[in-house]
């Protein structure tokens, strides 16, 4: 599922899987985020607005479940990104691979919350974003290969990076999920 570029839309309770590489090869390297789903992130700096995208699971994917935008820092109703699950992920292995949202131009903090992910072959989700902060909340990681990965990019004086209330279980992968 490619959400590219768009406003007022809602997704929600979906069930989107077993999702095929497509295996392009690329001289310089890039990585094709192969993701069950891809929200506003395959063509770079493609904001979306208004969305709703609650209570979704992918499993199967290659690359990552999710592929998508963070929310402003301190929106605790939010619903743009909640509730979602990604399971049994190969490849990569990412249960999600959180970014930046494009549509907030001006925030120095983005966060991401509310999210699950079990038996994927690398990290229940990795965070990243040109910012000064970065928080996540409410995330239950269970069985996954590695963990969780968070990132700033960048170079700067200060950065903060923030976990809380979350349950990371498991740190080997599971042995019926190869």
């Amino acid at each position: 599922m490619n959400i590219h570029k768009i406003r007022n839309c809602t997704i929600t309770g979906n069930f989107i899987g077993d999702v095929v590489g497509r295996n392009l090869p690329f001289i310089d390297s890039t990585v094709d985020k192969e993701a069950c789903v891809a929200y506003s992130s395959y063509f770079k700096g493609a904001p979306s607005y208004d969305i709703i995208f609650t209570d979704n699971i992918a499993a199967g994917c290659v690359y990552a479940g999710f592929v998508a935008p963070g929310h402003e820092c301190g929106d605790s109703k939010q619903k743009s990104f909640r509730n979602n699950v990604a399971h049994s992920v190969g490849g990569e292995g990412y249960g999600a691979h959180i970014y930046q949202n494009p549509a907030d131009k001006t925030s120095k903090c983005f966060e991401m919350s509310h999210f699950t992910a079990y038996k994927c072959q690398s990290v229940c989700f990795v965070a990243w974003g040109v910012t000064s902060e970065e928080r996540v909340h409410d995330m239950t990681c269970v069985d996954n290969r590695l963990g969780v990965s968070m990132n700033i990019g960048g170079e700067r004086e200060e950065a903060e990076i923030a976990m809380w209330d979350s349950e990371v279980w498991g740190e080997a992968g599971a042995e019926d999920c190869p």
